[in-house]
């Protein structure tokens, strides 16, 4: 946290230095304002105003809108855009003169979207199976975003995937789920912000140290680097087919059918101490 003190009013005003600092509110307000600076309709330099009003609870009064109209307000902006520089600056990134949003957290800030609750934190009760689908969804809507024809039909199909309608606290199996559920409502925003989160949780599984149930463990080693790409294929490609095949043909899970109903991190613990037991 960073901490702006005024002493002689006696004000001492916390403001969040990344994501995990901020409180669930503040997050659903700076995505929803990133993304207008993501669409161009808003500008980097207002968006952090923007930001750090809300975390200071700035408010301009009838004095400053009066000397904004008369063009008499250039040191106090000059001062507020300098001071929400420095205390906003993380949530966007510079990258080759644009600006990419630092969102990275595995938090699903989003449990329910129209009466239909999706995944947990960290896909922590997804199956293989749902993941799998997922991924493909997915992978389907970014090939599509870069096409002269770009739909959002696999976003609503990805959506519509992991978010289900819950019967006794839980949420309904994939296996035989007929979704009456539509997402066109949705903003815009939310919708792709779950999509960043379910991205944000696949480049946790693949690269970070884990506290799974009181464990903690990394599955690094299940997605070695590869210097050249197999396919030409874009998007998240991991290879989950043939995961799927060979966790098949070991019959530890049962059959293909079976496989898909496991829970995804029964699966990943699985090949991990199978390549554990195989180096020894």
């Amino acid at each position: 946290m960073n901490t702006i003190e005024i002493p002689e009013k006696n004000i001492v005003i916390e403001i969040p230095s990344s994501w995990d600092e901020c409180s669930s509110d503040q997050v659903y307000f700076l995505l929803e304002k990133a993304f207008k600076v993501i669409s161009g309709k808003m500008s980097i330099g207002m968006f952090r105003i923007v930001a750090f009003q809300h975390f200071t609870g700035l408010k301009f009064g009838t004095s400053y809108r009066i000397k904004q109209r008369l063009g008499l307000n250039q040191k106090v902006n000059s001062e507020i855009a300098r001071l929400s520089k420095i205390y906003c600056d993380w949530i966007f990134e510079e990258d080759d003169d644009q600006y990419q949003l630092t969102f990275d957290s595995v938090i699903n800030y989003f449990p329910e979207i129209k009466r239909c609750y999706g995944p947990a934190d960290l896909l922590a009760d997804l199956t293989f199976g749902e993941f799998q689908q997922a991924l493909v969804l997915m992978n389907e809507y970014t090939e599509s975003q870069e096409s002269e024809s770009p739909t959002d039909q696999p976003l609503y199909g990805f959506i519509k995937l992991l978010y289900r309608p819950k019967v006794k606290g839980q949420r309904v199996a994939l296996t035989g789920y007929r979704d009456k559920a539509t997402f066109k409502s949705v903003p815009d925003w939310k919708l792709k912000v779950t999509l960043m989160w379910f991205t944000n949780c696949i480049q946790a599984i693949k690269e970070e140290d884990l506290h799974l149930s009181g464990v903690e463990v990394n599955f690094s080693p299940l997605f070695p680097a590869e210097e050249k790409p197999r396919s030409k294929r874009k998007g998240l490609n991991l290879g989950w087919n043939g995961i799927l095949l060979d966790v098949a043909e070991s019959g530890v899970f049962g059959k293909a059918a079976e496989v898909n109903e496991t829970p995804l991190y029964e699966i990943l613990f699985y090949l991990l101490k199978k390549q554990d037991d195989h180096k020894q």
